[in-house]
């Protein structure tokens, strides 16, 4: 997870579409099973998380 304290960011806004923008970041974390969330913090300003699943083999006790 990645937190500013910045002005944040509206539902749609700031989205750049293409290479490096929060959109392609969300593509990428699809592509390997996992999701990325972008919204505004509950203090203000932007959080982007993006949560992968490990595979079993990388799992403690696996």
């Amino acid at each position: 997870m990645v937190e500013d304290d910045g002005r944040g960011i509206g539902p749609e806004e700031d989205r750049q579409e293409g290479p490096g923008g929060l959109e392609f970041m969300a593509e990428r974390a699809a592509l390997v099973g996992g999701t990325c969330r972008i919204g505004s913090s509950p203090l203000g300003g932007t959080r982007v998380e993006v949560v992968v699943p490990l595979p079993s083999r990388l799992l403690p006790g696996s």
